[in-house]
């Protein structure tokens, strides 16, 4: 018979997930999370497994509540192109509100991971291009709406979208607190395509 656990699993994931987006992966020992998570080396090993698969973990619950964003912000418009605008500012609010300049961990685990871990780069490579998906479907339906001009493709348009904003939290993770708010301002030229 097994001990009992005496934390919560979800907590101890998210508190991973927030070592391993602050620090990245290779900066992180099993030390540091498990300080963070709250637990011992025994409680990590048969909950989570090693670092690397705790790791894979943390990476998928970024990737879910990511794709819940999304979601949420869809949901909320029903003009896709308004709902286009609202969440390209809230991944600008997002990284203008970022205090700790993390940036996006799974953009960062790409550059980090991509010929070292073959498993990671699958879950970030999925990530991206689920992303890249939702943001196509949008800019389509905007388009076939008649909100936007058809002159450009959907697809694209959608991975000019992603990748500014990816320069925009590159930028952040760089920035002075003072000249983080000037962020915004980038977020809002990337948004004067759509007009």
């Amino acid at each position: 018979m097994g001990r009992p656990r005496e934390f919560d699993p979800e907590k101890a994931l998210e508190a991973a997930m927030e070592v391993f987006w602050q620090k990245g992966y290779q900066n992180t020992s099993v030390g540091e999370l498990l300080d963070a998570m709250g637990i011992n080396r025994w409680s990590l090993y048969q909950t989570f497994g090693d670092k690397p698969q705790l790791f894979l973990k943390a990476l998928e619950l970024y990737r879910q509540r990511w794709a819940a964003h999304i979601r949420g912000h869809l949901e909320a418009h029903a003009s896709p192109r308004a709902a286009l605008f609202a969440l390209i500012r809230a991944m600008g609010d997002q990284i203008v509100a970022d205090r700790l300049h993390r940036g996006c961990l799974i953009a960062n685990s790409a550059f980090e991971l991509a010929a070292l871990e073959p498993e990671a780069a699958r879950v970030v490579t999925d990530g991206l291009r689920r992303l890249e998906q939702a943001m196509t479907d949008l800019v389509a339906r905007a388009q076939a709406a008649g909100e936007l001009t058809t002159r450009d493709d959907p697809r694209t348009l959608a991975r000019f979208l992603i990748a500014s904003v990816n320069g925009v939290r590159a930028a952040g993770r760089l920035e002075s607190e003072a000249r983080r708010a000037r962020l915004s301002e980038l977020i809002e030229v990337t948004l004067s395509v759509l007009r």
